[in-house]
Formats: C-alpha cells, structure tokens, sequence
C-alpha cells in the first residue's frame, strides 16, 4: 500500500494539490465539508488531466489510475492513516485552529501536519496542537498542476526530523531545485506581490510619468534564515 497524503479543502489549490499528490504515486484523501464541494474538486481534476491525455502528455490509463488513487470524504477521521495531510481552506486564522486542533486529534502522532497558508505564521499554528515540532508550511503556487514551485516553511518549533522527512515527500511530488525554504510569518512570493502591489498603486496615484514612458520597479527581499540569497524581481510597467 502507497503512503496515504491527506487534504483538508477541495477547492482550487485543494484538488490541485490533491492531483499533483496522486499523480506522484501517494493515495490521496481528499476530505470537505460538504459532498458538493467534494464532486466540484474532482471534475476540476478530471478536467485538468483530461488537458494532459489531450496532448499527449498522459496516457487514458494513467489518467484512470491517478484518479482512482483519490478518494473524497466529508469525516476527517478518514485521515487517520495519514502520513501527511496538507491544510489548504479559507486564509482565516481560526477556520485554520479548528481544522488543526481536528487533526491533532485524528491522525497518528507521527505524521506531520502542513498548511498552504501565504500570511498566517507556521509558529503560531504549531502552537495549536500538540506536535509544534511536526507543523510546518508547504506553500503551492496557483495553478498547482501548472506552478512547480512549493515553499517550505518552518515554524520556530519545527524540528530537523521532521523538516528532512517532509523534504522527502516534497521531492516525490516536485524535483529537489522547487522544493524551498522560506521565512516562517511571509512567503517570499507573497512579499513580493505585496511590494508589488503597493508600489504600482502608489505610483499610479503620484501620476508622476509621462503616459507612455516606461520604468522599471525592483523590489529587493532581506536574506531570510540564513540560507536564502537576497533576491530582486524587476517589473516592467507601462503608464
């Protein structure tokens, strides 16, 4: 039997981390609170793998196999068998404590707990169970089948046990180079968009350039935990 990879949330990062799961071989459970929210996640993984057989890129068997190794449920006790289960429901800090506190509860002692969360601190959600050394943050990007890169991120808790074997689940779901490590309050990417964000309603507000002209924003991140180069995204815009 193949490791069983847990989903809290049928949504669209949900399903889509759902899929990448099962397309690497775990067996997945997917679990909603709701059988409605359940069939809309799984006819948007259809959908997507349908793309990948339209192109080639995936046989009609594999589809079969990758679909048949996800199975939905609205009882979150069906992960109780779960070596993983990944958090991926409202950006709310106490939707989130609920759905912890559940699984605290529910799944075996030494599986580890992750949330895709891009704001909420892995600290402050390692906090809210009884295994802070086994919380951690595995942020997908959106679209997930598309977007390889995951941010790992962990909290002031986590320990290098179970850094190093979430690293390795990671890895069977995306190559080594996209697996990685990120602040434990702000994702990397999140900043930037935020910076991003910010600078181009602030200088749209200024009115500060011809309309024709075009600049070049760069925003610049601090290192973060010693391991990460400071990095810059440059954004070309038009006004």
């Amino acid at each position: 039997m193949s490791d069983v990879f847990g989903v809290i949330g049928a949504g669209t990062m949900g399903n889509g981390i759902a899929q990448v799961a099962a397309r690497a071989g775990f067996d997945v459970v997917m679990r909603d609170v709701g059988q409605e929210f359940l069939a809309r996640g799984m006819t948007s993984i259809d959908k997507s793998l349908q793309r990948d057989v339209d192109k080639e890129r995936l046989s009609k068997d594999e589809k079969r196999a990758i679909m048949a190794r996800i199975k939905t449920t609205t009882d979150i006790g069906a992960l109780s068998e779960a070596v993983i289960v990944v958090e991926a429901v409202n950006e709310d800090l106490k939707v989130k404590t609920e759905v912890f506190r559940s699984l605290d509860e529910v799944t075996k002692t030494d599986a580890i707990l992750a949330s895709n969360t891009s704001s909420i601190s892995i600290t402050k959600l390692g906090a809210i169970t009884k295994r802070p050394d086994k919380v951690i943050g595995m942020h997908f990007m959106n679209p997930v089948p598309v977007m390889k890169l995951v941010e790992i991120i962990r909290g002031a808790a986590t320990s290098d046990i179970a850094r190093s074997k979430f690293g390795r689940q990671c890895v069977r779901i995306r190559n080594d180079h996209e697996c990685v490590p990120a602040g434990d309050t702000f994702l990397d990417v999140s900043r930037v968009v935020r910076h991003w964000s910010y600078a181009n309603v602030f200088h749209q507000d200024l009115r500060t350039a011809p309309a024709n002209d075009a600049e070049e924003d760069v925003v610049r991140l601090r290192p973060l935990e010693g391991d990460l180069e400071s990095k810059a995204v440059s954004v070309k815009r038009k006004r």
